[in-house]
């Protein structure tokens, strides 16, 4: 009996999807991001490359309105000065709880002087892996012009921050428990229909939560450098934004 109910769950649910008006694609796009948030300027976050890639639905409201979802896998990479300015703007900050004060090139040289040096010459990177299911609705202009707007849910894969020092270079898994599991992000969008099956969007994604516990890395960070620089703690920011905000150029192909 059990296995009757899911077949006929199974026939009527395939004759109801056979009704809606939907293309399946395929898709790929270029991204160049960054962060943005409350203090997030004092990470030294820069733009840094990335790529996304899946498969999409498109399904058919009227003639000029379609709903757009999906699957698709994104890399983000989020270069960061944290170690080289990061640090130095901590520096600044002790030095005026003293009632003290350098300039940033004279800070600069004193650090490289110490046993802090290294950081000066350490590059330092974040690296996302996500599973990415846009929620989107798509107007047609024209039969070939079309905007977009919506929402993509973001789950994380994986955060690591890659150090290199000296032509010697490791990466680092991120803690789990620094890491937010889902991401909410805001997207707007333009597009063009090269051909009748091959779309090529622009789009702008901008995150509504942070991606990572930015404090609570900082303070691994720390961590790792020593006990030593646990007295700087007191010295950081209540609260620091690790917002997404990417631009997305990229193609779809749809199979019908």
């Amino acid at each position: 009996m059990f296995k009757k109910i899911i077949l006929a769950a199974l026939i009527v649910g395939t004759a109801a999807f056979a009704q809606i008006n939907a293309k399946f694609g395929a898709n790929a796009a270029f991204t160049f991001g960054t962060t943005w948030g409350e203090n997030s300027d004092k990470l030294h976050n820069s733009w840094g490359p990335g790529f996304a890639g899946g498969l999409d639905a498109k399904i058919a409201i009227n003639s000029s309105l379609s709903f757009i979802t999906g699957l698709n896998f994104e890399y983000r990479n989020i270069p960061s000065d944290i170690l080289k300015e990061g640090f130095l703007d901590l520096a600044e900050k002790v030095l005026r709880g003293y009632g003290q004060s350098m300039s940033r090139s004279e800070l600069r040289e004193s650090m490289r002087n110490s046993d802090a040096g290294e950081l000066l010459e350490t590059d330092f990177s974040f690296s996302f892996k996500y599973l990415d299911i846009p929620l989107m609705l798509q107007y047609n202009v024209n039969p070939q012009f079309f905007v977009e707007a919506g929402a993509v849910i973001g789950f994380n894969l994986s955060c690591d921050y890659n150090i290199s020092y000296e032509g010697q270079s490791a990466s680092k898994n991120l803690p789990s428990d620094f890491v937010k599991t889902v991401e909410v992000s805001a997207v707007v969008g333009v597009g063009y229909s090269i051909l009748p099956n091959l779309d090529f969007n622009l789009r702008f994604d901008m995150g509504l939560t942070d991606m990572v516990e930015a404090k609570k890395t900082i303070l691994e960070f720390m961590q790792e450098i020593g006990g030593e620089a646990e007295y700087l703690v007191s010295y950081l920011e209540s609260d620091y934004g690790f917002k997404n905000m990417r631009f997305q150029a990229g193609l779809t192909f749809w199979f019908n």
